[in-house]
């Protein structure tokens, strides 16, 4: 049986239309943070995971000062978590964290 890892140049085309698609904002990988696969290139696309993540995204910020988003190559298992400072949305804007979003 062949297997195919996706690879940038077909994000597009391997990802939902209404999928939450970021952007890595700038080189990154396993040195800058251990959860990610592989390297990823600035400009490079993951999406955002949508299923159960086993709270992984809260102990990154609980225990690891770090807020992240889980995400994957292409919105399905298996899934890791980036930290938001790591990433773009669409339109070039960093994904805002829920505590700078309250109006205390």
């Amino acid at each position: 049986m062949e297997t195919s890892v996706p690879t940038a140049d077909r994000f597009e085309e391997r990802t939902s239309p209404v999928a939450t698609k970021f952007r890595f904002a700038k080189d990154v990988g396993p040195d800058d943070w251990v959860a990610l696969p592989r390297p990823f290139a600035a400009g490079e696309g993951v999406v955002k995971f949508t299923g159960h993540d086993y709270e992984c995204v809260r102990d990154d910020l609980m225990y690891g000062d770090r807020e992240t988003v889980a995400c994957s190559l292409d919105g399905d298992n298996p899934f890791f978590t980036v930290p938001v400072e790591f990433l773009l949305t669409e339109d070039g804007k960093h994904p805002l964290c829920a505590y700078m979003k309250r109006k205390d």
